[in-house]
């Protein structure tokens, strides 16, 4: 698929288990990262939490969890579609009482913690 100038494309992952290549998954995602944003969902107990979080932050889209007892899943669906649609903030760095930290990406409406 050809995206326009300016555009990028949206992929949305959803895993429930383990895969034996969960570095090249997020690998790929890092190198396409400039032509397509990486939405994860994980489902149930069992997911690679490390490969969901990874493909997010690599593919500069969102992580999203659903536990085992998750009977509804629209709620997290809306909620990355949503930050799917808007434009986000990539490479962000936030310094707070002297100790600089990076955000990554950052999309609108979105709470910012630290620890």
């Amino acid at each position: 698929m050809i995206v326009p100038q300016g555009f990028v494309n949206r992929v949305f992952v959803l895993t429930d288990g383990q895969v034996s290549n969960a570095h090249s998954c997020i690998e790929l995602a890092r190198q396409n990262s400039e032509k397509a944003r990486v939405h994860t969902f994980g489902i149930g107990g069992d997911c690679d939490r490390s490969l969901v979080e990874g493909m997010a932050k690599a593919g500069r889209g969102t992580a999203s969890f659903a536990g085992d007892n998750t009977s509804d899943l629209r709620p997290l669906v809306i909620q990355a579609l949503k930050r799917a649609s808007v434009p986000s903030l990539k490479e962000c760095n936030l310094s707070w009482g002297g100790k600089p930290g990076p955000l990554g990406e950052l999309f609108r409406n979105e709470l910012i913690t630290s620890t």
